[in-house]
């Protein structure tokens, strides 16, 4: 899936020429742009829907109050999603995932490369429209995710490890009385310690050095992800 970012230190890691260029992937713009789209048109859809006639406050459908989730995710590490979320509040809930995809390509030397990139990530959402069910409509969202990237070749592998702190806004719309369809974006803060590489000529590529430097790298996150009320 070309929709995945890839840490900028990952490629000094590999032990791939920095300096080469990388091709763009078209899948995250694609992304992007859907979740930019679905943004607009939520205030549309809502002043098209009836308005709620006057009662009690709306209440979660049938007690359903978590739900599984699948999708897709492009962050730091990005891939296919799975999470859990489950309401802890009135208009609050916890999320829980993990993100996972694995690609090869061919690096610089002609070599093959094998990526495998995982996240766990652990969110805390707040739902910002009290009328509506919990767990449905626009919330704002915080969390932190711990990223690893395994990086392997026919010669040598390497594992990579950091931390993201992430902010979201999104809406979740309710499908039905167990359907939900949930879409956000916003800044991921990738963060951590990583052993300084350099260039060596005798082996023509980038070797550790047994110095470390802390690195923090500012991206954008979108995520779409269909979800199943019980």
């Amino acid at each position: 899936m070309a929709f995945i970012f890839t840490l900028l230190y990952s490629k000094a890691d590999a032990g791939i020429d920095c300096n080469a260029i990388h091709p763009v992937n078209p899948m995250k713009h694609i992304l992007t742009a859907s979740v930019a789209v679905l943004f607009g048109l939520s205030p549309l859809v809502s002043r098209a829907q009836p308005e709620p006639s006057v009662g009690p406050a709306q209440t979660t459908p049938a007690g359903k109050a978590q739900a599984l989730k699948l999708g897709l995710q492009a962050s730091w590490n990005g891939g296919v999603y799975a999470g859990y979320e489950r309401q802890i509040g009135a208009h609050s809930s916890l999320q829980g995932a993990v993100v996972y995809w694995q690609r090869t390509h061919r690096t610089s030397f002609g070599d093959f490369y094998r990526t495998r990139e995982f996240t766990a990530e652990f969110t805390y959402r707040r739902y910002l429209q009290p009328a509506k069910p919990a767990l449905v409509g626009w919330y704002a969202a915080g969390g932190a995710s711990f990223l690893g990237d395994m990086h392997s070749s026919e010669t040598d592998s390497n594992f990579l490890h950091g931390q993201s702190l992430t902010f979201r806004l999104g809406r979740q719309c309710q499908l039905g009385q167990r359907f939900t369809f949930d879409f956000n974006l916003g800044p991921d803060v990738a963060l951590g310690f990583r052993r300084k590489y350099i260039w060596d000529d005798n082996q023509r590529m980038y070797v550790q050095s047994t110095s470390k430097y802390f690195f923090h790298l500012t991206g954008l996150a979108v995520a779409l992800h269909a979800g199943y009320r019980f």
